[in-house]
């Protein structure tokens, strides 16, 4: 997630250039491995779509949404020790 800052910011300046308002990014790792765990990606896309209409609705998206949609599709393994 840490590696998105960058794309973030300039999405954010851009908004403030335009003279729009910045209501939020819906940040996904890995995305391209989504195929590979169907179950857990449908969870995501049903909680981004939920978050569209939350947006729309409330003018924010809840940070438990947001978690749900950050989540990763693998674990990290912590490396073996000999």
């Amino acid at each position: 997630m840490g590696n998105f800052g960058t794309v973030l910011r300039t999405v954010k300046e851009l908004a403030k250039d335009c003279n729009v308002e910045f209501a939020g990014a819906l940040l996904r790792p890995h995305a391209g491995r989504m195929a590979e765990n169907p179950r857990k990606a449908e969870e995501i896309f049903k909680a981004a779509r939920q978050a569209g209409y939350q947006l729309v609705k409330e003018g924010r998206i809840s940070k438990s949404l947001l978690k749900i949609i950050g989540q990763p599709l693998n674990s990290v393994e912590k490396p073996r020790t000999p």
